[in-house]
């Protein structure tokens, strides 16, 4: 923050400066250029911190997760639950094939 503040408050009048050595009419064009290149490079500097303030955050999980991504993990959620439910019932099926396969023996060998 405070580095912002400064960066805010450097403003040189560079082409005052020069103005004495290269005339008013070339100290103007070259106020409004520096002016140009001050504007663009400010949009460049703030796109930049963004950016990296963005991959921070993503880093360190404090950012709001992807739509479509957040939707894809719900969806396979939603299947492996499916899945689950259908290992169960075939657990139990299978359970229960076994349970009457053992009674099948039993009174097999008791007749």
């Amino acid at each position: 923050m405070q580095l912002k503040q400064l960066v805010a408050g450097f403003d040189p009048d560079v082409a005052g400066q020069l103005e004495p050595f290269i005339g008013k009419p070339m100290a103007n064009q070259l106020h409004l250029l520096i002016s140009q290149l001050k504007g663009s490079w400010r949009h460049s500097a703030k796109r930049a911190f963004d950016d990296v303030s963005d991959w921070a955050n993503e880093v360190a999980g404090n950012s709001a997760p992807d739509p479509i991504e957040a939707a894809e993990v719900n969806d396979l959620k939603q299947q492996l639950l499916k899945l689950r439910a259908d290992v169960e019932r075939e657990e139990a099926k299978l359970a229960a094939i076994k349970d009457e396969q053992t009674r099948f023996l039993n009174n097999s060998f008791h007749q």
